[in-house]
């Protein structure tokens, strides 16, 4: 950490969300199991806070509902022994609230980065993500924008990291109807021992996919980790889109472990690319869907 008292006024920041995850489970570490994830890049959601430093006695936020962002807001102050510099913070966000898309975590994170900002204080990846996780309780990757790692969503630690970027791939997303979900009420799923044989699989596979810049072996990944993860918070009508994804030429389908969306993963470089989409549009809205496109 380095800490400077020098401060810019205003700080301020802006945090990107995911679309849920390509897998989520249980993995194989040098600490032992640990639980961890692989989120999926989401750029078209997004969180931006304002922090302006004042005289008051307390921290001060505009929407009451975002006290993950406040406590972080506390939490980065005693970190960096700043407990005393209160101030009014402002969070603006598009991400709705229970989709499983990162609402808590961006505004989390564009809290911590608007704070240190203000002071011009830097802080590792690592130190954002524990603060983060204290805040959240579990919190996804996007504190290491850029980098494709697993992630312990629950310690704040980096469990792997891929061997490079996500290969280019274009995502049709769709919000199922489905009641919203907050993920801290959810009992955590007891994977069976075949379950965790199959994650390690996972994540090799998953790992070879971004080495070798092949999306078949990423959808294959991500679409077994939605499988594994239906036995414990099932998405209506599942087994139809899976169907529908084989049948329109999809790499593979991923999910919001503990949300409402899907998504069905494309190689845009594939021959028939624009024809699968177009039929997978029209499956999706007879479906009573509204599907939405995305790039990674």
């Amino acid at each position: 950490m380095t800490l400077s008292l020098v401060e810019n006024k205003v700080g301020l920041s802006k945090t990107h969300g995911h679309h849920g995850e390509l897998i989520q489970g249980i993995f194989t570490t040098n600490k032992g199991l640990c639980r961890g994830l692989v989120t999926l890049p989401f750029k078209e959601a997004w969180s931006v806070a304002r922090f302006e430093p004042n005289s008051s006695s307390e921290f001060t936020i505009n929407d009451i509902t975002k006290y993950k962002a406040l406590k972080a807001l506390e939490l980065t102050a005693h970190y960096v022994s700043q407990e005393n510099q209160k101030g009014y913070l402002e969070i603006n966000s598009n991400i709705k609230v229970g989709k499983g898309i990162g609402s808590s975590t961006a505004d989390v994170l564009s809290t911590i980065m608007a704070y240190i900002d203000c002071y011009n204080i830097t802080l590792s990846n690592k130190e954002i993500a524990q603060i983060a996780v204290k805040a959240e309780k579990a919190s996804d990757s996007l504190m290491y924008p850029g980098q494709c790692i697993l992630f312990a969503q629950r310690d704040g630690e980096v469990l792997r990291y891929f061997p490079g970027q996500l290969p280019f791939m274009e995502v049709i997303g769709v919000d199922l109807p489905m009641n919203t979900i907050e993920t801290l009420n959810l009992t955590l799923p007891e994977y069976s021992e075949s379950d965790i044989i199959s994650f390690q699989i996972l994540v090799k596979l998953l790992g070879k996919g971004i080495e070798q810049q092949d999306t078949s072996l990423i959808g294959i990944a991500s679409t077994k980790s939605a499988e594994i993860n239906q036995k414990f918070f099932p998405k209506p009508i599942f087994n139809e889109l899976l169907r529908l994804s084989k049948i329109i030429g999809a790499e593979g389908i991923q999910v919001a472990h503990s949300g409402t969306v899907i998504g069905f993963i494309f190689n845009p470089l594939k021959p028939k690319h624009s024809n699968n989409i177009s039929l997978l549009n029209s499956e999706l809205k007879r479906l009573s869907l509204k599907p939405y496109k995305f790039t990674i």
